[in-house]
C-alpha cells in the first residue's frame, strides 16, 4: 500500500518515536511510506529517506495515518486524500491533540491509545486535566513496542540494583537521585527526555539507541512510552514525574498486580493514583524493586503491546 504518516514532530518525544516504531514495521512489511511533520527532529534523521516535504504530498494514499491537528489541517488545506485514522495519544494538550470538529470531517476512523483516552472522548470519565464537552467515538490501539528492539539482554541484579532517570522535570532527578542515594541503591544518569518548547540543539544530548541504557538499568523512572519499553526489557519501572502539564504526578513501582491499570488503561501517564512524591515515598517505591518480575514484564509487553500486533490492527480497521 502507499501510506502516509503525518506527525506534528519528529523529535525523540513519546509521538516521535510511536511514529519511528510505526513506520519501521510498515516499511519492513514491503509498504511504500511517505512521512511530513512540521517539526523534523532526530527521529525523522532516522528516517529521512521516508520523510517528505508537505508540499511534495500525493494528492491519494490508500491509508492516511495522521496524528494531530495541526498536520492535519495541512493535509486537508493541500487535498489530500485517502483512508483516514487519526491517533489521540493523550490530552494534555486538547487543542492539538484530540481532532477538531472541522477536522473529523476529513476523518475516517478515530483512534485512542487507551481506555482512559477513548472514555475521556466520549465524556463517559472526566479529568481535572481536561476540560472536555464534546463526544467522540474511537477505537481502542494500544502503545507499538518494538519487542525485538526493546529486549531483554542481561538479568536483573538482586541486590543494590541501578536506577536510570527518565524524567523530565529537574525535580523529579533530584527526588528520584536523592532517593537512591539514601538507599545506597546505584543512580547511573539521567537521560532528560525532549521539552514540548522545541529548540534547534534540543536533542544534542539525546541518545537514539535508548535501549542501551535501559539495559545498563535494573529499574527506570519515567512517564509513557519509555515504562513500556522498560518493561520489554524486563527491567522494573516507576511511573513518576514532574512535567508542567501535570506537576508532580505518579503512580508509583509497576507491578504484576497493577499493570492492566497503569500500562493498559493509563498509559503509564500518572493519572491512576495521581500521587505527588518526595524523597521519602519514593524511597518506599524504590523497595519495591523485585527482580523475579523481569520475565513477568517482558512477556507481558510481548503479549500486549507487540508493535507486530499493533499494526496488524491498525491495518484492519
Amino acid at each position: 500500500m502507499n501510506i502516509l504518516v503525518a506527525s506534528n514532530n519528529l523529535k525523540t518525544t513519546g509521538l516521535g518515536t510511536f511514529i519511528y516504531t510505526q513506520v519501521s514495521e510498515l516499511v519492513s512489511r514491503g509498504h511504500n511510506v511517505d512521512i511530513v511533520t512540521i517539526c523534523n527532529g532526530k527521529v525523522g534523521e532516522m528516517l529521512s529517506s521516508h520523510v517528505i516535504e508537505l508540499d511534495s504530498v500525493k494528492k491519494s494514499y490508500d491509508l492516511i495515518l495522521t496524528n494531530q491537528n495541526d498536520i492535519t489541517s495541512e493535509l486537508i488545506d493541500r487535498n489530500v486524500t485517502g483512508y483516514v485514522i487519526f491517533t489521540v495519544h493523550g490530552v494534555a494538550f486538547d487543542f492539538n491533540d484530540c481532532p477538531s470538529e472541522d477536522n473529523l470531517k476529513y476523518i475516517n476512523k478515530v483512534v485512542s491509545l487507551s481506555p482512559r483516552i477513548q472514555q475521556l472522548l466520549l465524556g463517559i470519565e472526566k479529568s481535572n486535566y481536561f476540560d472536555w464537552d464534546r463526544k467522540i467515538e474511537s477505537i481502542v490501539i494500544s502503545q507499538p513496542i518494538d519487542c525485538e528492539r526493546f529486549s531483554l539482554q542481561s538479568p536483573l541484579r538482586r541486590t543494590n540494583p541501578k536506577v536510570l532517570s527518565m524524567v523530565r522535570g529537574d525535580n523529579a532527578n533530584n527526588i528520584l537521585r536523592s532517593a537512591c542515594e539514601a538507599l545506597d541503591y546505584e543512580y547511573i544518569g539521567w537521560q532528560k527526555p525532549v521539552g514540548y518548547k522545541f529548540s534547534e540543539h534540543d536533542e544534542d544530548d539525546i541518545i537514539f539507541n535508548v535501549e542501551d541504557r535501559i539495559n545498563e538499568a535494573d529499574i527506570v523512572v519515567g512517564l509513557g512510552r519509555i515504562i513500556y519499553e522498560s518493561l520489554s526489557c524486563g527491567r522494573n519501572a516507576i511511573v513518576f514525574d514532574d512535567r508542567e502539564y501535570q506537576g508532580n504526578l505518579g503512580d508509583g513501582m509497576v507491578t504484576p498486580d497493577n499493570i492492566k491499570e497503569y500500562c493498559f488503561r493509563f498509559n503509564c501517564s500518572g493519572r491512576s493514583l495521581c500521587k505527588t512524591y518526595d524523597i521519602s515515598s519514593m524511597i518506599q517505591e524504590l523497595k519495591l524493586y523485585n527482580p523475579n518480575n523481569s520475565e513477568f514484564f517482558r512477556n507481558y509487553i510481548l503479549k500486549k503491546f507487540n508493535v507486530i500486533d499493533k499494526v496488524d490492527e491498525y491495518l484492519n480497521l
